[in-house]
């Protein structure tokens, strides 16, 4: 059971709530807190928004198997005596963190990640595996990043996201992202890597459509 007073950030994406308290039965009901509407933010902040920076590598084992190589890092958080991310059960392995600063304590359990004393300045980077690939019934490839939003308290804050997507162009070929391109949203493709940049509130899924080469 988590504490009193923990922030939570749940999921492959990342989704941040804040509760009074939680019980692991609660997780699936937090979850489904995702509803609010993709608002695109292109005016200035007065602070920077909580930042999502994430890298997924899909390899040829990754197309049998699914599951896909992940770094990610977070910066701009809020300031909370705790925080907790959980990603699902069975969508998860080999979590590693390679880096962080100004937390208090951070330490890896399970499909979790703890952390103490969290403040604006603080920093953290993990490496993991994900199972995140599906292959379609048309023989075609997807993948889902998200829900991704930041919920603290009573709202949804600003938040911004840099996903890459890194594949074998020898064996893929992407055919759309969605979204793409729009107002509040880069997309850029390069030969094995595609890069989806976005400022906003809100909700936010992503999904990256390939087909063999």
């Amino acid at each position: 059971m988590l504490q009193p007073g923990t922030a939570v950030i749940l999921a492959a994406g990342l989704t941040a709530a804040s509760l009074g308290a939680a019980a692991d039965n609660d997780l699936e009901r937090l979850s489904n807190i995702a509803d609010a509407d993709f608002l695109p933010i292109d005016r200035p902040l007065d602070r920077p928004p909580f930042f999502h920076a994430k890298a997924l590598t899909v390899t040829e084992d990754s197309l049998a198997s699914g599951w896909a190589r992940n770094h990610q890092c977070h910066r701009h958080f809020s300031v909370t005596p705790s925080l907790e991310i959980v990603f699902p059960n069975g969508k998860i392995r080999n979590i590693a963190i390679t880096g962080s600063s100004n937390i208090g304590d951070v330490t890896v359990r399970g499909p979790t990640i703890q952390l103490e004393d969290v403040n604006e300045q603080s920093t953290l980077c993990f490496a993991s595996e994900i199972h995140v690939l599906q292959r379609e019934a048309d023989g075609s490839y997807r993948i889902t990043a998200g829900p991704f939003y930041y919920r603290f308290l009573d709202g949804y804050f600003p938040m911004e996201v840099d996903l890459k997507v890194r594949y074998p162009s020898s064996l893929l070929k992407v055919l759309r992202v969605v979204p793409g391109n729009q107002r509040g949203i880069e997309v850029t493709r390069n030969d094995g890597e595609v890069r989806f940049s976005s400022r906003f509130e809100g909700t936010l899924w992503v999904q990256v459509f390939f087909t063999r080469e």
